[in-house]
């Protein structure tokens, strides 16, 4: 008679569970948190810098994965694939660094600290 794996077992239904309920779709992309104040935070993505506005329960520097591309609200997952969604709306996204540094001292370092 063949042993069971447990360990095995639980990361296949791990992974079969994290893909079914997680949002897979082409505009789902990762980033890490470069900026983190009270009531915003800066996503960096392949594709640009992301504003949002809100929090997470996640911290500067961690990875994370949602569609970024895109204003308004939307889920974000840790890299687990764990929504730790709080309250968020993205503001911007597909800043270059200067875009970036020009809209955050402009408009969103009030706002947002």
């Amino acid at each position: 008679m063949k042993s069971i794996h447990i360990p095995r077992v639980i990361g296949i239904v791990l992974a079969i569970l994290i893909v079914t309920t997680f949002p897979l779709s082409a505009n789902a992309e990762k980033g890490v948190i470069v900026i983190m104040t009270r009531k915003c935070f800066v996503i960096d993505t392949n594709s640009g810098y992301v504003i949002v506005d809100g929090w997470v329960s996640a911290s500067k520097g961690d990875t994370v994965i949602g569609n970024f591309n895109t204003y308004g609200s939307t889920e974000i997952f840790d890299s687990n694939g764990n929504d730790i969604s709080g309250y968020i709306y993205i503001e911007d996204y597909g800043l270059s660094k200067y875009r970036l540094q020009d809209k955050w001292n402009d408009k969103y370092r009030d706002k947002c600290e």
